[in-house]
């Protein structure tokens, strides 16, 4: 253990998640992996209140986006993560339902993780969601989560992750690791949490996490490697998302909560979530060769090549052109196979503008895995 400052409280995840009696809750390892395959990631976090009272509503959607869909993957793992606050005197389980993309996954919410805060209990369940959804999880990049709560007394929705490991990518690469719970730490605490990939090709990692900050007087920072960051003036949820880079396969996280200079309440710090991974896939890329450009009275003609110098076959791609911010006109393009080009020839007419026309913007979009990807190319005419 490595002191600095005045304390130091690690997390040790080979330890079990041995943590200081100061620190209240834990945060845990509840999945990881590495081979073929990548990851996506996203967050949904806001203050909904759940249930029949007044000033509550009994039924709540959150859009969790990925942005991967394709029907050539198919998905290894796949967690979601969600937390609410409860009033102290509502006893836990509760009885509600949880669906995402129509299918329902729990009709109980039973937190594995839970930590007393000023306001409430809050409490974090951990679902492996692979086996119901299958590769329905693939089919779209916006999946649609429903929460139904109907009880008299009212609770919180917090935040939600969805973290899936896709797989049948070819020549891609992964490794991850979720760390997930209810860490509560106070004004003076500082933290530190170790974080492992199970194994590392790259320098250059990406780090998730999600706090919640009491208020925007709340003196809190957290650094990991070559990533700072001071969340002094936020308040309420609080997502980190940023490339890390170190050497290794370790990361240590730190989280400092320095004494405030004014009173404010509540004053707890709620750590929820902290997700690292290394991610990396093949893609096509398309480049633009413009060949010749013709003015003919009313229009214009524009001869280019488009060509893959990427390493996967592309899909389906749509060229476009603007002028002043117009839009003249689009082309399909076929799949382009790596090294593969095609000549295109696109008529668009010429835009009655007062003003002269010095140069068009080309630009080709094309899709990755679900992923959209696109090149602009300027034209001086």
């Amino acid at each position: 253990m490595v002191l600095l400052g005045s304390a130091t409280y690690v997390y040790l995840e080979s330890m079990g998640g041995v943590l200081n009696k100061m620190i209240r809750g834990s945060i845990e390892d509840f999945g990881s992996s590495s081979g073929s395959g990548i990851v996506r990631h996203t967050d949904a976090y806001n203050k909904v209140v759940l249930g029949s009272g007044f000033n509550a509503s009994k039924r709540t959607s959150i859009t969790l986006a990925t942005g991967l869909r394709s029907s050539e993957v198919s998905v290894d793992k796949a967690y979601l993560d969600i937390g609410f606050l409860v009033p102290k005197d509502v006893g836990l389980p509760l009885r509600l339902i949880i669906s995402l993309d129509g299918v329902t996954i729990t009709r109980e919410f039973k937190p594995q993780i839970m930590t007393e805060l000023e306001d409430g209990i809050y409490g974090k369940a951990v679902y492996e969601i692979e086996g119901l959804l299958g590769n329905r999880l693939a089919e779209k990049d916006m999946h649609l989560m429903n929460i139904v709560y109907t009880a008299a007394r009212p609770i919180v929705f917090e935040d939600a992750g969805l973290t899936i490991v896709y797989k049948g990518i070819e020549r891609s690469w992964h490794s991850m690791r979720l760390l997930t719970g209810a860490m509560v730490i106070e004004p003076g605490d500082f933290l530190a949490v170790d974080i492992s990939l199970p194994e590392s090709r790259a320098d250059i990692k990406n780090l998730n996490m999600r706090l919640q900050i009491p208020s925007r007087f709340a003196n809190v920072k957290v650094e990991a490697a070559d990533f700072h960051a001071d969340l002094t003036g936020n308040i309420g949820n609080v997502q980190i998302e940023s490339p890390v880079r170190f050497k290794g396969k370790k990361l240590r996280v730190y989280v400092s909560y320095k004494r405030p200079e004014r009173n404010f309440y509540p004053k707890h710090v709620l750590i929820s979530s902290l997700l690292l991974y290394e991610s990396s896939m093949p893609e096509a890329f398309l480049n633009i060769e413009v060949e010749d450009v013709e003015k003919e009275k009313d229009y214009y003609k524009v001869r280019c090549k488009i060509r893959n110098i990427g390493h996967v076959k592309s899909s389906e791609a749509l060229l476009l052109v603007y002028a002043l911010g117009i839009k003249l006109g689009e082309l399909k393009i076929g799949p382009l196979a790596p090294s593969e080009e095609t000549e295109t020839l696109l008529t668009v007419k010429t835009p009655k503008v007062s003003v002269p026309i010095n140069k068009l913007l080309l630009r080709i979009i094309w899709n990755n895995y679900g992923l959209t990807r696109s090149r602009d190319l300027y034209i001086q005419i």
